[in-house]
C-alpha cells in the first residue's frame, strides 16, 4: 500500500468511526436539543442526517483512495463529487431547517422577534 493509499484508509476509517459514533450519540439521547460548538442547537434529525453522511464519505473515501479493489461497490469514480456534495448538502439541509423551525435559545430571552 502506497502512503496516498494509507492515509486516504486512515481518513476514510476516522469518517466512519465518527459517523457511527454520533449515530450512536443521536440514538441515545432524550428528543431534545443539543448544542455544538459554532453551530449552536441542532435537533435529533441533524445529528442522525450528520452521522450517516459521514458513515457515507468514510466509505466513499476509502473505495476511491484506497487500494484498488478493495470496496468496488461506489458511484463511479468520474461522480465521485456528487456523493461528497450529496453529503454536505444532507447536513447543511438540516442545519438550515434546525434554524427556521427551532427553538430560540436561551440566552434570547424565549421570545421570537425580541
Amino acid at each position: 500500500m502506497t502512503p496516498v493509499e494509507t492515509a486516504s484508509v486512515a481518513a476514510g476509517v476516522v469518517l466512519f468511526v465518527g459517523g457511527f459514533s454520533l449515530l450512536s450519540i443521536a440514538r441515545r439521547l432524550d428528543s431534545g436539543p443539543r448544542f455544538w460548538p459554532v453551530v449552536g442547537r441542532v435537533s435529533r434529525a441533524t445529528e442522525t442526517a450528520s452521522g450517516l453522511a459521514l458513515v457515507f464519505a468514510g466509505y466513499h473515501v476509502v473505495a476511491y483512495g484506497g487500494p484498488a479493489g478493495w470496496l468496488t461497490f461506489r458511484v463511479p469514480p468520474d461522480l465521485a463529487w456528487l456523493v461528497f456534495l450529496a453529503c454536505a448538502l444532507a447536513v447543511v439541509g438540516t442545519l438550515v431547517t434546525d434554524r427556521f423551525l427551532g427553538e430560540p435559545a436561551e440566552d434570547e430571552g424565549g421570545e421570537r422577534g425580541a
